[in-house]
Formats: structure tokens, C-alpha cells, sequence
């Protein structure tokens, strides 16, 4: 029988062997995405947390379940990457920043600077950091 039909039919077993059959090989995938043991153990366990939640979605004719795990293991460690990511951003008021920069070196810096450098520096920005610095020095 296989493992996906055990899953529905008994979460429990289903489960153990899910832990039984794949924590190695998800666990070494795991280990080529962070860089320690630990985030590795919480990578797999939150793996096979969302595999048994979404066992239903399984389609054995798109590949096979360990490809499947992975995928899902993936997309789990780039949600959490760019969670880490938007953490590291932080919401600065107009308030704020007005405070932590000195407008008149600002405006100096821009009208001595070439332009088109501003401009090319600025579109090489990702969008949320670009959006801040168009709306407070552009707009």
C-alpha cells in the first residue's frame, strides 16, 4: 500500500512511516539548504508537518513523492529566507528618516552628483528600498 494512502487512512502510521522512510533523505536536502543541524531538523519536521497536511494534493502522475517532499521542503526555506529577509526592513516614518538624515547634505550629494549615476544607483535598489528613496528625494 502505498504511503500517501496510508496517510489517509490512518494520520498516525501514515506518519511514522513518512519519519521512517524519508527523514534521511529529506534531512540531507535539508543540510545542502541552511547551514546548521538544527535549522536542518526544524526544516524537516515542518516538511513533513506540511506533506501530511496536504497529502490530498498529492498527484503521483505529475513525479514521484520524494521530488514532491522536496518541492515542498523548497518552498518552505525560501518563504522562510524571505521572511528573514522583510525582518531585516525596517518601517522608517517620514518622521524618522526626516531625523536621521540631514536634508541639506542629502540635497548636497544630488546636486553635485551626476544624475544619470543617482538614477542608475537608485533602479538598482530592490523595489521597497527604491519606493523610499523615489517618494522621499524624487517626489
Amino acid at each position: 500500500m502505498g504511503l500517501i494512502s496510508d496517510i489517509k487512512e490512518d494520520l498516525d502510521k501514515g506518519a511514522l512511516r513518512l519519519l521512517s522512510e524519508y527523514h534521511g533523505l529529506l534531512l540531507n536536502q535539508a543540510r545542502t539548504l541552511v547551514s546548521s543541524p538544527e535549522e536542518a531538523e526544524d526544516l524537516v519536521f515542518c516538511t513533513i508537518e506540511r506533506v501530511l497536511a496536504k497529502s490530498d494534493t498529492y498527484d503521483s502522475s505529475k513525479g514521484d513523492l520524494l521530488t514532491w517532499m522536496k518541492a515542498i521542503m523548497a518552498n518552505l526555506y525560501r518563504d522562510g529566507h524571505r521572511r528573514k529577509l522583510s525582518d531585516a526592513v525596517t518601517y522608517c516614518p517620514n518622521e524618522a528618516l526626516s531625523d536621521a538624515v540631514d536634508e541639506s547634505a542629502a540635497e548636497a550629494v544630488l546636486a553635485n552628483s551626476d544624475g544619470e549615476y543617482v538614477r542608475q544607483v537608485v533602479a538598482s535598489l530592490p523595489p521597497e528600498l527604491r519606493e523610499v528613496i523615489v517618494l522621499q528625494y524624487f517626489a
